[in-house]
Protein backbone atom coordinates (compact mmCIF):
# COMPACT_ATOMS: atom_id res chain seq x y z
CA UNK A 1 0.00 0.00 0.00
CA UNK A 2 1.40 3.43 -0.95
CA UNK A 3 1.80 6.14 1.72
CA UNK A 4 -1.02 8.12 0.09
CA UNK A 5 -3.37 5.14 0.21
CA UNK A 6 -2.34 4.38 3.80
CA UNK A 7 -3.09 7.97 4.88
CA UNK A 8 -6.49 7.87 3.19
CA UNK A 9 -7.33 4.56 4.93
CA UNK A 10 -6.39 5.98 8.34
CA UNK A 11 -8.63 8.98 7.80
CA UNK A 12 -11.54 6.75 6.85
CA UNK A 13 -11.08 4.64 10.03
CA UNK A 14 -11.04 7.75 12.23
CA UNK A 15 -13.91 9.56 10.52
CA UNK A 16 -15.91 11.43 13.16
CA UNK A 17 -19.68 11.07 13.02
CA UNK A 18 -22.09 13.16 15.08
CA UNK A 19 -23.44 11.07 17.96
CA UNK A 20 -26.68 9.38 16.95
CA UNK A 21 -26.12 9.82 13.21
CA UNK A 22 -27.36 7.12 10.87
CA UNK A 23 -24.70 5.28 8.88
CA UNK A 24 -25.40 2.57 6.34
CA UNK A 25 -23.17 -0.44 6.82
CA UNK A 26 -22.32 -0.66 3.13
CA UNK A 27 -21.71 3.08 2.68
CA UNK A 28 -18.19 4.48 2.52
CA UNK A 29 -17.74 7.68 4.56
CA UNK A 30 -17.01 10.74 2.43
CA UNK A 31 -13.30 11.44 2.57
CA UNK A 32 -11.87 14.92 2.97
CA UNK A 33 -9.03 16.05 0.73
CA UNK A 34 -5.93 13.95 1.24
CA UNK A 35 -3.91 15.07 4.23
CA UNK A 36 -6.63 17.22 5.82
CA UNK A 37 -7.72 16.68 9.41
CA UNK A 38 -11.21 15.83 10.55
CA UNK A 39 -11.06 17.54 13.93
CA UNK A 40 -11.80 21.25 14.00
CA UNK A 41 -9.20 22.05 16.65
CA UNK A 42 -6.44 20.85 14.34
CA UNK A 43 -7.92 21.77 10.97
CA UNK A 44 -6.64 25.35 11.20
CA UNK A 45 -2.97 25.39 12.28
CA UNK A 46 -3.06 29.13 12.94
CA UNK A 47 -6.02 28.92 15.34
CA UNK A 48 -4.35 25.97 17.10
CA UNK A 49 -1.27 28.05 17.80
CA UNK A 50 -3.17 30.93 19.38
CA UNK A 51 -5.68 28.86 21.30
CA UNK A 52 -5.54 29.22 25.10
CA UNK A 53 -5.99 26.33 27.50
CA UNK A 54 -9.60 26.31 28.67
CA UNK A 55 -9.44 23.58 31.28
CA UNK A 56 -6.91 22.25 33.75
CA UNK A 57 -3.37 21.16 32.94
CA UNK A 58 -2.32 21.20 29.30
CA UNK A 59 -5.34 19.33 27.94
CA UNK A 60 -6.64 20.85 24.70
CA UNK A 61 -10.36 20.17 25.25
CA UNK A 62 -12.90 22.58 26.68
CA UNK A 63 -13.30 23.07 30.42
CA UNK A 64 -15.33 20.13 31.74
CA UNK A 65 -16.90 22.33 34.42
CA UNK A 66 -18.36 24.43 31.58
CA UNK A 67 -19.38 21.46 29.44
CA UNK A 68 -21.30 19.76 32.25
CA UNK A 69 -23.24 22.98 32.93
CA UNK A 70 -24.42 23.65 29.38
CA UNK A 71 -28.26 23.62 29.39
CA UNK A 72 -29.72 20.55 27.70
CA UNK A 73 -31.35 22.70 25.01
CA UNK A 74 -27.97 24.19 24.06
CA UNK A 75 -25.79 21.12 24.48
CA UNK A 76 -24.21 19.57 21.38
CA UNK A 77 -22.90 16.04 21.71
CA UNK A 78 -19.33 15.46 20.51
CA UNK A 79 -18.65 13.53 17.33
CA UNK A 80 -17.85 9.83 17.68
CA UNK A 81 -15.49 7.67 15.60
CA UNK A 82 -17.13 6.01 12.60
CA UNK A 83 -15.97 2.51 13.52
CA UNK A 84 -17.67 2.76 16.93
CA UNK A 85 -20.95 3.91 15.37
CA UNK A 86 -20.75 1.33 12.59
CA UNK A 87 -20.07 -1.49 15.05
CA UNK A 88 -23.10 -0.61 17.15
CA UNK A 89 -25.42 -0.22 14.17
CA UNK A 90 -24.23 -3.42 12.52
CA UNK A 91 -24.52 -5.44 15.74
CA UNK A 92 -27.98 -4.06 16.48
CA UNK A 93 -29.24 -4.96 13.01
CA UNK A 94 -28.02 -8.54 13.44
CA UNK A 95 -29.90 -8.85 16.75
CA UNK A 96 -33.21 -7.78 15.26
CA UNK A 97 -35.94 -5.86 17.13
CA UNK A 98 -34.78 -5.89 20.74
CA UNK A 99 -38.14 -4.88 22.15
CA UNK A 100 -39.53 -8.21 20.91
CA UNK A 101 -36.59 -10.44 21.87
CA UNK A 102 -37.66 -13.38 24.06
CA UNK A 103 -35.79 -13.74 27.32
CA UNK A 104 -34.17 -16.88 28.67
CA UNK A 105 -32.01 -18.94 26.33
CA UNK A 106 -32.83 -16.82 23.28
CA UNK A 107 -31.27 -13.74 24.88
CA UNK A 108 -27.98 -15.45 25.71
CA UNK A 109 -26.48 -14.20 22.46
CA UNK A 110 -26.36 -10.76 24.09
CA UNK A 111 -23.78 -11.86 26.67
CA UNK A 112 -20.17 -13.02 26.86
CA UNK A 113 -20.79 -15.98 29.18
CA UNK A 114 -19.93 -19.60 28.35
CA UNK A 115 -23.43 -21.04 28.56
CA UNK A 116 -22.39 -24.26 26.84
CA UNK A 117 -20.28 -25.36 29.79
CA UNK A 118 -21.74 -23.54 32.80
CA UNK A 119 -25.01 -23.18 34.66
CA UNK A 120 -24.50 -19.56 35.65
CA UNK A 121 -26.76 -18.29 38.43
CA UNK A 122 -24.36 -15.89 40.10
CA UNK A 123 -24.75 -12.69 38.10
CA UNK A 124 -24.78 -10.75 41.37
CA UNK A 125 -21.08 -11.40 41.97
CA UNK A 126 -19.39 -9.45 39.17
CA UNK A 127 -22.04 -9.24 36.47
CA UNK A 128 -21.42 -10.04 32.82
CA UNK A 129 -21.10 -7.41 30.08
CA UNK A 130 -23.37 -7.09 27.11
CA UNK A 131 -21.40 -8.31 24.12
CA UNK A 132 -22.19 -5.20 22.06
CA UNK A 133 -20.91 -2.90 24.85
CA UNK A 134 -17.80 -5.00 25.42
CA UNK A 135 -16.91 -4.73 21.74
CA UNK A 136 -17.75 -1.02 21.69
CA UNK A 137 -15.21 -0.55 24.50
CA UNK A 138 -12.68 -2.41 22.37
CA UNK A 139 -13.42 -0.06 19.46
CA UNK A 140 -12.77 2.91 21.74
CA UNK A 141 -9.44 1.38 22.82
CA UNK A 142 -8.46 0.92 19.18
CA UNK A 143 -9.46 4.51 18.43
CA UNK A 144 -7.33 5.75 21.29
CA UNK A 145 -4.24 3.87 20.21
CA UNK A 146 -4.48 5.09 16.60
CA UNK A 147 -3.61 8.57 17.88
CA UNK A 148 -3.36 8.59 21.69
CA UNK A 149 -2.41 12.28 22.01
CA UNK A 150 -5.42 13.40 20.01
CA UNK A 151 -7.73 11.12 21.97
CA UNK A 152 -6.51 12.01 25.46
CA UNK A 153 -5.77 15.70 24.88
CA UNK A 154 -8.81 16.60 22.78
CA UNK A 155 -11.53 13.95 22.81
CA UNK A 156 -11.62 12.00 26.08
CA UNK A 157 -13.06 14.69 28.37
CA UNK A 158 -15.88 15.88 26.05
CA UNK A 159 -16.86 12.25 25.41
CA UNK A 160 -16.83 11.50 29.16
CA UNK A 161 -19.00 14.52 29.95
CA UNK A 162 -21.44 13.42 27.24
CA UNK A 163 -21.85 9.98 28.82
CA UNK A 164 -22.06 11.51 32.30
CA UNK A 165 -24.94 13.73 31.19
CA UNK A 166 -26.74 10.67 29.79
CA UNK A 167 -26.28 8.74 33.04
CA UNK A 168 -27.47 11.67 35.14
CA UNK A 169 -30.74 11.73 33.18
CA UNK A 170 -31.18 7.99 33.76
CA UNK A 171 -30.68 8.14 37.53
CA UNK A 172 -32.40 11.53 37.87
CA UNK A 173 -29.81 13.93 39.22
CA UNK A 174 -27.93 16.98 38.05
CA UNK A 175 -24.79 16.09 36.06
CA UNK A 176 -22.90 18.69 38.09
CA UNK A 177 -23.26 16.47 41.18
CA UNK A 178 -22.14 13.24 39.51
CA UNK A 179 -18.71 11.82 38.70
CA UNK A 180 -17.37 8.54 37.38
CA UNK A 181 -15.24 6.25 39.50
CA UNK A 182 -13.85 2.84 38.60
CA UNK A 183 -16.22 0.98 40.94
CA UNK A 184 -18.40 1.43 44.01
CA UNK A 185 -15.53 0.55 46.37
CA UNK A 186 -13.48 3.45 45.03
CA UNK A 187 -16.43 5.79 45.52
CA UNK A 188 -17.03 4.54 49.06
CA UNK A 189 -13.39 5.16 49.95
CA UNK A 190 -13.52 8.67 48.51
CA UNK A 191 -16.60 9.64 50.52
CA UNK A 192 -15.59 8.02 53.82
CA UNK A 193 -12.06 9.45 53.66
CA UNK A 194 -13.54 12.92 53.01
CA UNK A 195 -15.69 12.95 56.16
CA UNK A 196 -13.84 14.76 58.95
CA UNK A 197 -13.95 12.58 62.07
CA UNK A 198 -12.96 13.47 65.61
CA UNK A 199 -12.33 11.04 68.50
CA UNK A 200 -15.78 11.72 69.99
CA UNK A 201 -17.55 10.97 66.67
CA UNK A 202 -19.05 7.73 65.41
CA UNK A 203 -19.91 6.12 62.10
CA UNK A 204 -22.81 3.69 61.79
CA UNK A 205 -23.66 0.64 59.70
CA UNK A 206 -25.65 -2.58 59.81
CA UNK A 207 -24.12 -6.02 60.33
CA UNK A 208 -25.43 -7.04 56.89
CA UNK A 209 -23.29 -4.37 55.23
CA UNK A 210 -20.65 -5.31 52.69
CA UNK A 211 -17.44 -6.71 54.12
CA UNK A 212 -15.07 -4.21 52.53
CA UNK A 213 -17.21 -1.30 53.79
CA UNK A 214 -16.66 -2.51 57.36
CA UNK A 215 -12.91 -2.39 56.72
CA UNK A 216 -13.05 1.07 55.12
CA UNK A 217 -15.00 2.46 58.09
CA UNK A 218 -12.74 0.71 60.60
CA UNK A 219 -9.65 2.18 58.95
CA UNK A 220 -11.18 5.68 59.09
CA UNK A 221 -12.02 5.20 62.76
CA UNK A 222 -8.58 3.79 63.61
CA UNK A 223 -6.98 6.84 62.03
CA UNK A 224 -9.25 9.43 63.67
CA UNK A 225 -10.08 7.79 66.99
CA UNK A 226 -13.79 7.74 66.14
CA UNK A 227 -16.03 4.76 66.94
CA UNK A 228 -17.59 2.28 64.52
CA UNK A 229 -21.07 1.32 65.69
CA UNK A 230 -22.58 -1.76 64.01
CA UNK A 231 -26.21 -2.72 64.60
CA UNK A 232 -26.78 -6.49 64.52
CA UNK A 233 -29.56 -7.56 62.13
CA UNK A 234 -31.25 -10.75 63.33
CA UNK A 235 -33.07 -13.14 61.01
CA UNK A 236 -35.85 -13.85 60.44
CA UNK A 237 -37.06 -10.28 60.02
CA UNK A 238 -40.39 -10.79 61.76
CA UNK A 239 -41.77 -7.39 60.76
CA UNK A 240 -40.00 -7.05 57.44
CA UNK A 241 -38.62 -3.59 56.73
CA UNK A 242 -40.07 -2.31 59.99
CA UNK A 243 -37.61 -4.56 61.82
CA UNK A 244 -34.73 -2.76 60.08
CA UNK A 245 -36.13 0.70 60.75
CA UNK A 246 -36.78 -0.08 64.43
CA UNK A 247 -33.25 -1.43 64.81
CA UNK A 248 -31.71 1.71 63.31
CA UNK A 249 -33.94 3.98 65.38
CA UNK A 250 -32.79 2.19 68.55
CA UNK A 251 -29.10 1.91 67.63
CA UNK A 252 -28.14 5.11 65.78
CA UNK A 253 -25.72 7.03 68.03
CA UNK A 254 -26.38 10.73 68.56
CA UNK A 255 -22.76 11.57 67.73
CA UNK A 256 -22.80 9.78 64.34
CA UNK A 257 -21.12 11.73 61.54
CA UNK A 258 -22.15 9.23 58.86
CA UNK A 259 -24.47 6.25 58.41
CA UNK A 260 -23.80 3.76 55.59
CA UNK A 261 -26.52 1.48 54.18
CA UNK A 262 -26.70 -0.91 51.23
CA UNK A 263 -29.43 -0.44 48.66
CA UNK A 264 -29.30 -4.24 48.32
CA UNK A 265 -27.21 -6.27 50.74
CA UNK A 266 -24.69 -8.53 49.07
CA UNK A 267 -24.44 -11.50 51.43
CA UNK A 268 -28.14 -11.70 52.33
CA UNK A 269 -29.74 -10.22 49.15
CA UNK A 270 -32.12 -7.98 51.10
CA UNK A 271 -33.45 -4.74 49.61
CA UNK A 272 -33.21 -2.18 52.39
CA UNK A 273 -35.81 0.61 52.79
CA UNK A 274 -33.25 3.27 51.93
CA UNK A 275 -35.69 6.15 51.47
CA UNK A 276 -37.10 5.59 54.96
CA UNK A 277 -33.60 5.13 56.37
CA UNK A 278 -32.49 8.44 54.86
CA UNK A 279 -35.47 10.24 56.41
CA UNK A 280 -34.86 8.61 59.79
CA UNK A 281 -31.17 9.50 59.86
CA UNK A 282 -31.75 13.04 58.62
CA UNK A 283 -34.33 13.57 61.37
CA UNK A 284 -31.46 12.87 63.79
CA UNK A 285 -29.02 15.11 61.89
CA UNK A 286 -26.97 12.18 60.54
CA UNK A 287 -25.73 12.24 56.90
CA UNK A 288 -26.27 9.07 54.85
CA UNK A 289 -24.09 7.27 52.30
CA UNK A 290 -25.86 4.63 50.20
CA UNK A 291 -23.80 1.74 48.85
CA UNK A 292 -25.69 1.11 45.64
CA UNK A 293 -23.33 -1.51 44.23
CA UNK A 294 -26.31 -3.74 43.31
CA UNK A 295 -28.79 -0.95 42.52
CA UNK A 296 -28.33 0.09 38.88
CA UNK A 297 -30.19 -2.42 36.74
CA UNK A 298 -32.06 -4.04 39.63
CA UNK A 299 -34.28 -1.18 40.81
CA UNK A 300 -35.38 2.28 39.71
CA UNK A 301 -33.01 5.03 40.86
CA UNK A 302 -34.13 8.61 41.50
CA UNK A 303 -31.29 10.26 43.39
CA UNK A 304 -33.00 13.62 43.68
CA UNK A 305 -36.10 12.09 45.24
CA UNK A 306 -34.05 9.79 47.49
CA UNK A 307 -32.31 12.74 49.08
CA UNK A 308 -29.35 10.83 50.52
CA UNK A 309 -26.11 12.73 51.00
CA UNK A 310 -24.00 10.36 48.91
CA UNK A 311 -24.72 7.44 46.58
CA UNK A 312 -22.20 5.17 44.88
CA UNK A 313 -22.95 2.51 42.30
CA UNK A 314 -21.54 0.03 39.79
CA UNK A 315 -22.36 -0.14 36.10
CA UNK A 316 -20.91 -3.62 35.55
CA UNK A 317 -23.20 -5.69 37.77
CA UNK A 318 -26.89 -5.72 36.90
CA UNK A 319 -26.49 -3.06 34.21
CA UNK A 320 -24.01 -5.28 32.34
CA UNK A 321 -21.52 -2.63 31.28
CA UNK A 322 -17.85 -3.53 30.76
CA UNK A 323 -15.99 -3.52 34.08
CA UNK A 324 -14.22 -0.39 35.25
CA UNK A 325 -17.10 2.08 35.38
CA UNK A 326 -18.93 3.16 38.52
CA UNK A 327 -20.38 6.44 39.74
CA UNK A 328 -20.44 8.70 42.78
CA UNK A 329 -23.21 11.22 43.46
CA UNK A 330 -22.80 13.94 46.09
CA UNK A 331 -25.80 15.95 47.23
CA UNK A 332 -24.93 19.67 47.16
CA UNK A 333 -27.16 20.15 50.22
CA UNK A 334 -24.61 18.23 52.27
CA UNK A 335 -21.85 20.70 51.49
CA UNK A 336 -24.17 23.65 52.07
CA UNK A 337 -24.81 22.31 55.58
CA UNK A 338 -21.49 20.74 56.56
CA UNK A 339 -18.95 22.32 54.20
CA UNK A 340 -15.95 20.43 52.88
CA UNK A 341 -15.73 18.46 49.65
CA UNK A 342 -15.40 14.88 48.43
CA UNK A 343 -11.85 14.36 47.28
CA UNK A 344 -10.65 11.58 44.96
CA UNK A 345 -8.20 8.95 46.13
CA UNK A 346 -5.80 9.99 43.36
CA UNK A 347 -4.77 13.65 43.12
CA UNK A 348 -3.98 14.72 39.58
CA UNK A 349 -4.12 17.70 37.20
CA UNK A 350 -7.77 18.58 37.84
CA UNK A 351 -7.40 18.91 41.61
CA UNK A 352 -8.98 22.09 42.92
CA UNK A 353 -10.71 22.96 39.65
CA UNK A 354 -14.15 21.59 40.58
CA UNK A 355 -15.92 18.38 41.54
CA UNK A 356 -15.86 16.86 38.04
CA UNK A 357 -12.33 18.08 37.37
CA UNK A 358 -11.16 16.41 40.58
CA UNK A 359 -12.38 12.99 39.43
CA UNK A 360 -12.39 12.94 35.61
CA UNK A 361 -8.67 12.25 35.25
CA UNK A 362 -6.64 10.05 37.59
CA UNK A 363 -3.80 9.35 35.19
CA UNK A 364 -3.24 7.58 31.91
CA UNK A 365 -5.30 4.39 31.90
CA UNK A 366 -8.11 2.68 30.02
CA UNK A 367 -11.31 4.79 30.14
CA UNK A 368 -13.17 2.76 27.51
CA UNK A 369 -15.70 1.26 29.96
CA UNK A 370 -17.02 4.77 30.64
CA UNK A 371 -17.34 5.56 26.93
CA UNK A 372 -19.09 2.24 26.26
CA UNK A 373 -21.75 3.05 28.88
CA UNK A 374 -23.80 4.98 26.34
CA UNK A 375 -24.13 1.81 24.27
CA UNK A 376 -25.23 -0.11 27.37
CA UNK A 377 -27.83 2.51 28.28
CA UNK A 378 -29.23 2.54 24.76
CA UNK A 379 -29.41 -1.25 24.65
CA UNK A 380 -31.52 -1.49 27.81
CA UNK A 381 -33.81 1.28 26.59
CA UNK A 382 -34.37 -0.67 23.38
CA UNK A 383 -34.88 -3.99 25.17
CA UNK A 384 -37.33 -2.39 27.60
CA UNK A 385 -36.46 -1.80 31.25
CA UNK A 386 -39.93 -2.63 32.59
CA UNK A 387 -40.01 -5.82 30.53
CA UNK A 388 -36.63 -6.86 31.93
CA UNK A 389 -37.72 -6.20 35.51
CA UNK A 390 -40.95 -8.17 35.08
CA UNK A 391 -39.15 -11.19 33.64
CA UNK A 392 -36.51 -11.21 36.38
CA UNK A 393 -39.02 -10.88 39.23
CA UNK A 394 -41.30 -13.57 37.74
CA UNK A 395 -38.42 -15.98 37.17
CA UNK A 396 -37.00 -15.37 40.65
CA UNK A 397 -40.36 -16.18 42.22
CA UNK A 398 -40.72 -19.34 40.12
CA UNK A 399 -37.16 -20.45 40.93
CA UNK A 400 -37.67 -19.95 44.67
CA UNK A 401 -40.96 -21.86 44.54
CA UNK A 402 -39.29 -24.73 42.68
CA UNK A 403 -36.32 -24.99 45.06
CA UNK A 404 -38.22 -24.60 48.32
CA UNK A 405 -40.71 -27.26 47.21
CA UNK A 406 -37.98 -29.67 46.17
CA UNK A 407 -35.82 -29.07 49.24
CA UNK A 408 -38.69 -28.50 51.70
CA UNK A 409 -37.07 -25.29 52.94
CA UNK A 410 -37.77 -21.56 52.70
CA UNK A 411 -36.21 -18.27 51.61
CA UNK A 412 -34.33 -16.11 54.09
CA UNK A 413 -36.78 -13.21 53.64
CA UNK A 414 -40.05 -12.77 51.73
CA UNK A 415 -39.54 -12.09 48.02
CA UNK A 416 -41.14 -8.67 48.52
CA UNK A 417 -37.81 -7.76 50.15
CA UNK A 418 -35.72 -9.01 47.21
CA UNK A 419 -34.69 -7.56 43.86
CA UNK A 420 -32.80 -9.83 41.44
CA UNK A 421 -31.37 -12.22 44.05
CA UNK A 422 -32.69 -14.35 46.90
CA UNK A 423 -31.29 -16.69 49.54
CA UNK A 424 -32.86 -20.16 49.59
CA UNK A 425 -32.09 -22.53 52.45
CA UNK A 426 -30.52 -25.81 51.40
CA UNK A 427 -31.63 -29.08 53.02
CA UNK A 428 -29.62 -30.40 55.95
CA UNK A 429 -26.57 -32.43 54.96
CA UNK A 430 -25.36 -34.53 57.94
CA UNK A 431 -22.10 -35.39 56.23
CA UNK A 432 -21.28 -31.67 55.88
CA UNK A 433 -22.03 -30.53 59.44
CA UNK A 434 -23.50 -32.19 62.48
CA UNK A 435 -25.32 -29.29 64.10
CA UNK A 436 -24.55 -25.73 63.12
CA UNK A 437 -23.06 -24.92 59.71
CA UNK A 438 -19.98 -22.72 59.35
CA UNK A 439 -18.39 -20.66 56.59
CA UNK A 440 -16.16 -23.66 55.90
CA UNK A 441 -19.29 -25.75 55.27
CA UNK A 442 -20.49 -23.11 52.80
CA UNK A 443 -17.13 -23.08 51.05
CA UNK A 444 -17.12 -26.88 50.73
CA UNK A 445 -20.60 -27.00 49.24
CA UNK A 446 -19.94 -24.13 46.84
CA UNK A 447 -16.81 -25.85 45.58
CA UNK A 448 -18.75 -29.07 45.02
CA UNK A 449 -21.30 -27.16 42.94
CA UNK A 450 -18.43 -25.55 41.03
CA UNK A 451 -17.03 -28.98 40.22
CA UNK A 452 -20.38 -29.72 38.59
CA UNK A 453 -20.05 -26.50 36.58
CA UNK A 454 -22.74 -24.72 38.58
CA UNK A 455 -21.72 -21.18 39.50
CA UNK A 456 -23.76 -20.33 42.58
CA UNK A 457 -22.57 -18.95 45.94
CA UNK A 458 -23.37 -20.65 49.22
CA UNK A 459 -23.84 -18.46 52.32
CA UNK A 460 -23.82 -19.34 56.00
CA UNK A 461 -26.33 -17.20 57.89
CA UNK A 462 -26.69 -17.82 61.63
CA UNK A 463 -25.50 -21.42 61.31
CA UNK A 464 -27.73 -22.27 58.34
CA UNK A 465 -26.64 -22.77 54.73
CA UNK A 466 -28.33 -20.94 51.85
CA UNK A 467 -27.67 -20.63 48.14
CA UNK A 468 -27.85 -17.09 46.83
CA UNK A 469 -29.50 -17.37 43.44
CA UNK A 470 -29.36 -14.58 40.88
CA UNK A 471 -31.66 -14.05 37.92
CA UNK A 472 -30.93 -12.12 34.76
CA UNK A 473 -32.65 -12.21 31.39
CA UNK A 474 -30.45 -15.08 30.15
CA UNK A 475 -31.61 -17.40 32.94
CA UNK A 476 -34.62 -19.69 32.75
CA UNK A 477 -36.19 -22.19 35.12
CA UNK A 478 -34.06 -25.05 33.79
CA UNK A 479 -31.00 -23.43 35.40
CA UNK A 480 -32.57 -23.75 38.83
CA UNK A 481 -33.71 -27.30 38.14
CA UNK A 482 -30.05 -28.18 37.55
CA UNK A 483 -29.17 -26.58 40.88
CA UNK A 484 -32.06 -28.25 42.68
CA UNK A 485 -31.13 -31.73 41.47
CA UNK A 486 -27.45 -31.20 42.25
CA UNK A 487 -28.18 -30.22 45.85
CA UNK A 488 -30.46 -33.24 46.32
CA UNK A 489 -27.73 -35.48 44.95
CA UNK A 490 -25.15 -33.90 47.26
CA UNK A 491 -27.46 -34.22 50.24
CA UNK A 492 -26.74 -37.93 50.34
CA UNK A 493 -23.05 -37.56 49.46
CA UNK A 494 -20.87 -40.11 51.35
CA UNK A 495 -23.95 -41.76 52.88
CA UNK A 496 -24.20 -44.62 50.42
Amino acid sequence: MTPEHQRSSDIQDDMAIPCGSSVQQSAEPDLPPSGSNLFSVESNPTSSRVREYKGFGSFMSDNVEDLVRVPTTDYKAPDQPAHVILHVQSSTRKLGPLKDMPFGRQSRKLFMLDFERWTFINHGAFGSPLKIAFKAAQKWREHCERQPLRFIDRELFPQTVHVLRKLSALIKCSPTDLVFVQNATQGLNAVINSVHLEPEDAVFMLSVGYGSVKKILKAACDQSGASLVTADVQFPLIDGHSSILDLVADSLPARAKLAVFDAVTSNTAVVLPIQHLVRLCHSRGVPVLIDGAHALGSMPIDLTALGADFFVGNCHKWFCNPKGCGFLWANPMYFAQYGGAVKPLVISHGSGSGFLSDFIWDGCRDYSAILALEVTMNMWLQVGVKRVDKYIKTTLAAACELLTAQWKTSTLVPLSMCANMALVEVPKMPWLHISSATSDSACTLQNMLYERRIECPVKCIDGTLYVRISVHIYNDLDDYKVLGDAIMDLKFHNLE
